[in-house]
């Protein structure tokens, strides 16, 4: 079994790092609830103004969005954490300012003609689609290549260890700006408001929090790397990037499959009930998240000067940190969920049993198996995430289709957190065949 030796330059585990994770991930956490309060506020209005259809056409154009987002950014954030990290703390300023460059391009280029492609392909399905709604759709697609961008410069501000200060711009600025643009609108042309002129407003606030995001960024952006003239590794980026891209393919159909075959199998109605229990179950999918951004960077820097010993004392620390977390949430959830479910209507509250379920396997999985894929990530084995991933979604479908028509929405909450917890078991196994490491919050 390989492991980690530690270097003779290896120091003395610090708590100071430790701290440093926790209030980066507290302030993540903080921001992504404010900005989930101003979504709340922001969709409550825009389905009061917009109605039931032109809120579906918004919805339905920005949903595309995202799925484009998907081969557009071809993999390239979560690989730019791991190798801004990595070549800051070996001081390798040249190839930080070279893979800088040549992701922006790569990804500025390919999403302008991922763009372009389905302008195209969408204006000759005319005769099936409505003019306006292409109208929204054409709109929102002048999103597309800023929205790519953004995502590679939050990854970038990761990787220099500015977490919070990296989704700034997109967690408070943009939701704010988007909600009084709203305001606006509704109070100066109350009876002209449509999906498109909503989508105007959208466009021009992720526009404005762009180009914000992008002046920070060249803030922080280290000294010595400015000055220097960029080095490429293009072949050696390009290979390395595409597990990642597979890895976020298969995290989307992980994420999608049980509501897509509930409201197959179960009819809209059920599909609709589970969407909000998941909506519930995704607070403890935050401070996942909140944890991961703050401690990724850090496993990187260490793993790349072979500091082993701070390495396992992180990863002890971040694991508690997450059990303590999801745990906390998770109890809330399983006590008072009723509750937050009864918020959107009676009829959801029978959604609680699946919220349950949902909460227990990311209590379960989110300690172990999430810092195992993190540390998979973070030190050059992305084959080994891609593969547990693609597993774990052929897995998810398999246990759907087997365990919803009896079960219901329980059969699909079931089926998505077995699928998690195996998942990240074996993310546990490669960390320990590989290091010798399993992150826990015991030992």
């Amino acid at each position: 079994m390989p492991t980690l030796h530690p270097s003779p330059a290896t120091k003395e585990p610090s708590s100071g790092v430790l701290s440093r994770i926790a209030q980066k991930a507290v302030g993540s956490m903080g921001l992504k609830i404010f900005s989930l309060a101003i979504a709340l506020v922001t969709n409550v209005l825009l389905t009061r103004t917009l109605g039931a259809e032109e809120y579906g056409v918004y919805v339905y154009a920005l949903t595309w969005i995202e799925f484009l987002t998907i081969p557009a950014a071809l993999g390239l954030p979560e690989y730019l954490v791991r190798e801004v990290a990595k070549y800051q703390a070996q001081s390798q300023w040249r190839l930080l300012r070279g893979i800088l460059h040549w992701s922006n391009q790569t990804a500025f280029g390919l999403a302008v003609a991922i763009a372009i492609l389905a302008a195209s392909v969408s204006w000759s399905l005319l005769a099936t689609i409505n003019l306006g709604v292409l109208f929204v759709f054409w709109a929102a697609l002048i999103t597309l290549p800023l929205d790519v961008l953004t995502r590679l410069r939050q990854a970038v501000m990761r990787g220099l260890d500015r977490v919070v200060i990296g989704e700034f711009p997109e967690l408070l600025i943009r939701p704010v700006l988007f909600l009084i643009g709203l305001g606006g609108l509704v109070f100066l042309w109350p009876d002209r408001i449509g999906a498109l002129w909503v989508m105007g407003v959208y466009v021009g606030v992720v526009a404005i929090a762009f180009m914000i995001g992008s002046g920070l960024m060249r803030w922080f952006i280290p000294s010595p790397a400015k000055r220097e003239t960029p080095a490429y590794q293009r072949k050696l980026w390009l290979k390395e990037t595409l597990p990642f891209l597979l890895i976020v393919a298969a995290f989307v159909v992980n994420q999608q499959t049980d509501v897509l075959m509930l409201g197959f199998l179960q009819g809209t109605a059920s599909a609709g009930i589970y969407t909000v229990a998941c909506r519930g179950a995704q607070l403890i999918q935050f401070a996942l998240m909140a944890v991961s951004a703050a401690t990724g960077p850090t496993i990187a820097s260490l793993y790349a000067v072979q500091d082993t010993r701070q390495l396992r004392y992180v990863l002890r620390g971040s694991s508690r940190m997450l059990a303590l977390a999801t745990t906390a949430i998770a109890l809330a959830l399983i006590l008072f969920g009723s509750w937050f479910l009864l918020i959107f209507g009676h009829e959801f509250v029978w959604g609680h049993p699946a919220l349950m379920i949902l909460s227990l396997g990311y209590v379960i999985d989110a300690p172990l198996g999430a810092l195992a894929g993190l540390l998979l990530l973070m030190t050059g084995h992305e084959r080994d995430t891609a593969l547990g991933t693609g597993i774990a979604a052929l897995l998810n479908v398999l246990l759907n289709a087997l365990l919803i028509p009896p079960l219901g929405m329980q059969g699909a909450a079931i089926a998505t957190a077995t699928t998690m917890i195996v998942r990240g078991l074996y993310f546990a196994a490669c960390s320990y065949r590989k290091f010798g490491i399993i992150p826990n919050p015991i030992a």
